[in-house]
């Protein structure tokens, strides 16, 4: 069995993934969802994807380097 994810979890493993994904881009799309979720009155969803976005700028910060590169 598999333990549960914490959100702080996701949300790191949803930011690995976007940087992984799509690059420089990555914090850009990710806000650009999160106004989208906010568009639709989504306030959770537009929370949890700006602190995507924020873990996203602190990894970058960081140095984190994916290891796959987008195309």
């Amino acid at each position: 069995m598999f333990a549960p994810v914490s959100l702080d979890q996701a949300i790191e493993i949803h930011a690995k993934a976007a940087i992984s994904r799509v690059g420089r881009r990555a914090e850009a799309q990710t806000l650009e969802r999160a106004r989208h979720c906010e568009a639709r009155g989504d306030m959770d969803g537009f929370s949890t994807w700006t602190k995507v976005a924020d873990g996203i700028q602190h990894l970058q910060k960081q140095g984190y380097k994916p290891r796959r590169l987008p195309r």
